[in-house]
Formats: structure tokens, sequence, C-alpha cells
């Protein structure tokens, strides 16, 4: 398997921004980061999730991309359930871990103070760690042999986009 992979030091512009946003399309989760202070409108950055990831703090797994499809309060979903319209469990950990309020199809934002960028780190298959203050490690971890895993891009979406994705030989 070939991979493009981005280097370490491509991703080093996150390095000292805040965790500040967390929101989805469809079943990819989008997590945005920004300058603590002063506070932006928007994030500066965003990672687009599109492969297993997870949420790690210093005792358990908050949260990860399995958690999308189980309801928050533990019942077994409808046939017709949508995770989308709000009530994954998912959505309730990040929601507590930002100290904020799920909040259907509206980001979620962190309310902490916290979950500064302290490194980043990205291995040749696509192993993507960020070691976050508080202490908190966002995961993500290929599973497949083509596609997209996941993608680095600035705000303005006309600087450069680090993406990470596999491709068959």
């Amino acid at each position: 398997m070939n991979v493009n992979t981005p280097r370490p030091a491509d991703l080093h512009a996150i390095l000292g921004l805040q965790l500040a946003t967390a929101s989805y399309a469809a079943n990819m989760r989008t997590f945005g980061f920004q300058a603590e202070a002063p506070k932006q409108v928007s994030p500066q950055w965003y990672l687009h999730l599109q492969c297993p990831w997870r949420i790690l703090s210093a005792e358990r797994v908050v949260t990860g991309s399995s958690d999308w499809y189980q309801t928050a309060d533990g019942s077994v979903p409808d046939e017709d359930w949508d995770p989308a319209t709000g009530g994954s469990l998912q959505d309730l950990e990040i929601a507590e871990m930002f100290r904020d309020k799920p909040a259907g199809r509206n980001p979620l934002h962190n309310h902490t103070g916290a979950m500064q960028v302290l490194s980043v780190d990205v291995n040749p298959i696509g192993d993507l760690t960020i070691q976050l203050s508080g202490p908190f490690v966002i995961e993500a971890f290929p599973m497949g042999s083509t596609g997209e895993f996941w993608r680095l891009f600035k705000d303005d979406d006309a600087g450069p986009h680090y993406v990470c994705e596999g491709m068959r030989r």
C-alpha cells in the first residue's frame, strides 16, 4: 500500500491552537482549531476525519467514531434513527468534554479554556496523534488501503490541504 501522508512538520501550523469546535457532515467528524485569545469568529484550521478515530483522556477512551451509532441514553435506536438529528453518544461525550450542551446539527464549542495543541505526529501509514492540554489526545488510524482518511486545512480554503489517503499499488 502506498499512502500519501503529510509530514509532521506540515501539521505544525496547529501547534498552540485550541481545539475549539466539533461538528459533522454525515458520519465525518470535523474538529476546528483556533487561537485561544482573542477568539476568532470561526476556527482557523479544520481537521476532517473519515477514518476511525478516538479521543483519550488520561484514564479512558472519552469517545470515538463508533459512538456515533450509539444513542446517548443507551437505548436501542429505532430502525430509522439518524444520529445527525442529535442524540448520539459521541455528541454527548464531546459536549461534556467541552462543557457545552448537545446542539443537534449545530457545532459544539469548547468552553473550557483548555485543549491547546501541544504536539502533532503522523507516522508513514497515516496514524495521526494530536496531544492536547487537559490532557486529551486525538488519534486517527486509517483502516483501509484506498480513499481519503483525514484532511487538515486552513479555513480560507486557499491555503494548503494536508491530505492522508491510501492508494492501491
